[in-house]
């Protein structure tokens, strides 16, 4: 199943901009428990979270930036289901 936007049981593919790319599942507890899916590391994050609260509401294709431990680091959603 597709989604539009980001919400609660979204899977978000982000890449930064050094090509990085991120697995994220919007949950609503949990955050930071890793797991394993399809080959792919998925990182549990929750609205709470500063990156979960980002990406509420948000489409792929959205590039947005985040502060990470005093570097500023730019995402794009490249896939959304």
């Amino acid at each position: 199943m597709r989604v539009s936007k980001v919400g609660i049981s979204a899977l978000v593919q982000l890449i930064d901009q050094n090509d990085l790319i991120r697995w994220l599942w919007l949950g609503e507890d949990a955050a930071g428990l890793k797991f394993s899916f399809d080959n792919r590391e998925i990182t549990i994050v929750t609205p709470d979270s500063p990156l979960g609260a980002v990406l509420m509401g948000r489409k792929q294709g959205d590039v947005f930036e985040l502060s990470v431990t005093d570097n500023l680091v730019e995402y794009e959603i490249i896939s959304l289901a």
